[in-house]
């Protein structure tokens, strides 16, 4: 055994060991299901963005971004009424088979301000939605005193 194929042996995925045809149809069916876990994680997201964007106070619009991915060129975008100007854009691409979760969210017209993306990534999107989250938590518990 070479230096080399030692070092292939020692990163073999657990489980995966026997003739190399084997190895082969075992990662094709650890791929499929890793492929499954992450679809229905994404179904569920795919629910409560749904849920979201059935609040109109949200200024909820669809549009078609011509650069996204295949299978993913629909934009859900949301917009936090609470939070400070410029702050409160959402933007989440939407895959081609969920669409019809989302049927009810209407499509933006041509300058719409609630459908321009302002450039911000996955980790301030995400951020954004923690304070809507605060913001509507804050709001409920104040309806409540």
């Amino acid at each position: 055994m070479s230096f080399h194929d030692e070092q292939r042996a020692s990163v073999r995925p657990a489980g995966l060991g026997g003739a190399p045809g084997g190895e082969l149809e075992q990662l094709r069916d650890r791929v499929a299901e890793l492929e499954a876990q992450l679809r229905s994680v994404y179904a569920d997201r795919m629910h409560l963005l749904a849920a979201l964007a059935a609040d109109p106070g949200l200024n909820p619009r669809l549009k078609t971004d011509p650069t996204g991915l295949p299978g993913y060129k629909t934009v859900l975008y949301l917009t936090d009424p609470d939070a400070d100007p410029g702050e409160g854009q959402m933007s989440f691409p939407i895959a081609d088979a969920d669409l019809t979760l989302i049927e009810h969210v209407p499509w933006a017209t041509e300058g719409d301000p609630h459908a321009a993306w302002d450039g911000t990534g996955k980790n301030f999107v995400l951020a954004r939605l923690r304070n809507l989250a605060q913001h509507r938590a804050d709001a409920a518990r104040a309806m409540g005193d």
